[in-house]
Parts: C-alpha cells; structure tokens; sequence
C-alpha cells in the first residue's frame, strides 16, 4: 500500500513538474526565436543601404523658319502647331540629371540618334511598321565620374527637317506607297554604377521626341518622364542568410506560443470544482481501489469516535498498519473514507466545494 500512496503522489507532483517544464521550455524556445529575429535584423543593418536614384529630363526646342514672307520671327517658340514646308530645322536641347542618394562610381555614355519610322494602315486599321532606318547624329561619349552621386548631360544639337522629309517623299514615289512617318530623336544614356567591389548595376535610359514627318501640319511630342529606381546591394549569400534568421525565428516564436496555449488550456481544462472533486475521486478509486470497499449505507458511527484525518495518505497509513479495509461512502457531492479500529473511526472527507 505504501508503494501505492508514493506512486500517487509521485504521479502528481510529476505532472505538475511537465506542466512547468513545458513552459520553461516555451519561454526557451521564444528566446530563442526573438535572438534569430534580433541577428536578422542585424545583418539587415550591417548590409550596404539602398541606393535610389532619379533621372529628371526635358527636351526643349525651338522651331527655325525658312525665309518667308509671312512670318516675323524667324524663330518659333516650342508647344505650338508648325507649317510643315515652312520649318528648317528644329534647334533641340536635351538636358539630362541623374541624381542619387549615395555617392558612387559612375561610368556613363551617351549618343543620339534620329529613327525614321514608317508605318500604313491595315484593313483592320492597326498601324504597322513597314519601314525604318536610324541615323547617328552624335557619337558614343564615355565618362567616368568617380565617388559621386550626380552627373549631368546638356547637349544642343539641330535636326534637318526638309532632309528626312525628302528622303520619305522618295521612299514613297520609289514603291509607289503612302506611308504616316514619324521622326524619333532619342538621347540615349548607358550608364554603369559601380556600388561596391562585388556589385555593379547597368542602366539604359533615353529622351525622345517625336516629330511627324508626312503631315500638313506638325506639333512634336515629347514622349518621356522622369526615371527613378532603387537599388538593394545586398548579396545573395546575405539576403539567404537574413531570411533564414527570420524564418528561424519567426518558427520558433509560433512554436513557443502554440505550444504555450495548449498547456495553459491542459492546465485550465478540469479546473471547476466539479472537475477537480471528481477527478480527484477517480485518482484515489485507481491507486487504491483494491483497499476501499465502497458502501451504499452511511456507517453506523454512533457508538464511536471520530476522528479526522489531515490527508488521504494518512488514512492509508492507518488502514496499511492495522491491516483494515478503507469504507467509502458517498453522499451528494461528498465522499467519506473511513478506517475503523475498535472504539475509533478514522475519517478522510472530500468535498466538492473544498477542492
């Protein structure tokens, strides 16, 4: 019977012991995770920072006149609708700021072209392109500008208007076809930005106009907007390393949490008084069931003293040493154990409302 008594209690205070285990080791695991999000962040914070950049653009001009009868100027300003055989050339300037948030290596260049672009429309009226050819009209120019964080390109340059209508008014008599041309004047930029030793990215950017060639009347249109973008210099080798600590730790802190909800609510399950009485009856009934006879008439104890015990454990004491049956009797919401010896009846009560 005592190997009993101790089981049980050993049961008990065991389960106690798992419950605070567990939670000692929830609280380990969210350490844990909340040290992977802290070194994540870390490495987050020793990477190069973004480099962002904007390229603002414009593409002014001017409209210079053949010798006429009918205007004043010979110049025109820009944004207004031109005779087309009254225009000599259009006199443009393209500017170009490139601006970061960081200094770098720079190294960029330059040219700018004009593409005729000839297109006619189908029996499903979409414009297709039936011909093009690119002029050259300024060379390639490289420079390199170390430890910066802004370039600027201002360049001024005229376009022979009577030349590329000419030379479309022949395409048009040679095959014999009517074809809508528009002239495009691109400044294009290449530029190369050296970040650190590992990283360099490369950029391609441009500036257009778009001049009609084969109508009446001719308004250009400045077809371009300024550019910005952000650049991450982080390496692959860093960006795996930073997403593994946040994917280490944010595992870890729902692993803690889940698992810390479930025992709280094991702990909480069964903790009405109802619960716990009862439980507490079947626990005894299990460990020391084959020493309790259990009666359906409360005992006749008036003839003896009664006296109670502190715990159940004492009762079994006092039943193991005069080898004496445990009576139990249940009334209500209560339970009565007793060992009887001789004039004396040793009493262990379990209540609902004392549990």
């Amino acid at each position: 019977m005592i190997r009993k008594r101790r089981k049980y209690r050993s049961i008990v205070v065991n389960k106690n012991r798992i419950g605070n285990i567990k939670i000692i080791v929830c609280a380990i695991i969210l350490i844990l995770g909340i040290i992977f999000i802290q070194i994540g962040l870390e490495l987050k914070q020793n990477i190069l920072p973004i480099y962002s950049y904007e390229a603002k653009k414009d593409a002014n001009y001017n409209v210079e006149l053949k010798p006429n009868d009918f205007y004043e100027e010979k110049i025109l300003p820009p944004d207004r609708y031109y005779a087309s055989k009254s225009i000599n050339n259009f006199l443009i300037d393209f500017q170009y700021n490139f601006k970061a948030n960081k200094k770098a290596n720079l190294n960029y260049s330059y040219m700018i072209t004009a593409e005729l672009v000839g297109n006619v429309n189908t029996t499903d009226n979409k414009d297709k392109q039936v011909w093009n050819r690119i002029f050259k009209l300024f060379d390639d120019i490289d420079k390199t500008s170390n430890d910066t964080d802004q370039f600027i390109i201002n360049k001024q340059i005229a376009i022979d208007y009577e030349t590329y209508s000419n030379l479309v008014t022949s395409y048009e008599r040679t095959y014999g076809i009517t074809i809508d041309t528009i002239l495009k004047v691109n400044l294009k930029v290449y530029i190369d930005i050296k970040i650190n030793d590992l990283e360099t990215q490369k950029l391609e950017d441009n500036v257009e106009l778009d001049i009609p060639v084969t109508t009446n009347i001719t308004q250009i249109d400045k077809n371009y907007t300024n550019t910005e973008g952000k650049i991450d210099p982080k390496s692959d080798e860093l960006k795996v390393k930073e997403l593994i600590m946040y994917i280490a730790g944010g595992t870890f802190i729902a692993i803690s949490i889940i698992v810390f909800i479930i025992t709280i609510v094991k702990k909480q399950k069964g903790k009405t008084p109802e619960d716990i009485y009862l439980n507490h009856i079947k626990k005894i009934l299990k460990y020391y069931g084959e020493f309790i006879v259990t009666v359906k008439n409360e005992p006749n104890l008036k003839e003896l003293e009664i006296i109670d015990v502190l715990s159940m454990g004492d009762l079994v004491d006092i039943a193991q040493q005069s080898t004496t049956n445990i009576i139990r009797y249940e009334l209500g919401r209560k339970n009565y154990f007793y060992v009887i010896i001789n004039k004396y009846a040793y009493r262990y009560i379990i209540k609902e409302e004392s549990s």
